[in-house]
């Protein structure tokens, strides 16, 4: 039994995830999605370029390549925060 719940969570969430992608209403956001994907797209290769040339890289180079990932992060940290805060404004007001 308690399989089945687990299946229809899973096929509830690629319902969702299929209604994100296309034009029908859906609980996760779009927006959030493509943050989400870039900031780890760049993650990936920020640390395939690290251990592929670890060996030649001065500490300071480290530093420069680190600081785009925390820009990026406190970028996508700050959009979201200020989305909730705009979800909450309109969820608080008469309509």
């Amino acid at each position: 039994m308690e399989n089945l719940k687990d299946q229809i969570k899973y096929r509830g969430f690629w319902i969702e995830f299929r209604a994100m992608l296309s034009n029908e209403p859906s609980y996760f956001s779009l927006k959030r999605w493509e943050r989400f994907e870039s900031y780890h797209a760049a993650i990936l290769c920020h640390v395939g370029f690290i251990i592929w040339n670890f060996t030649v890289l001065a500490p300071l180079e480290l530093l420069m390549l680190v600081t785009p990932l925390y820009l990026m992060a406190g970028y996508n940290l700050s959009k979201t925060e200020k989305e909730k805060k705009t979800e909450k404004s309109n969820e608080n007001q008469p309509g």
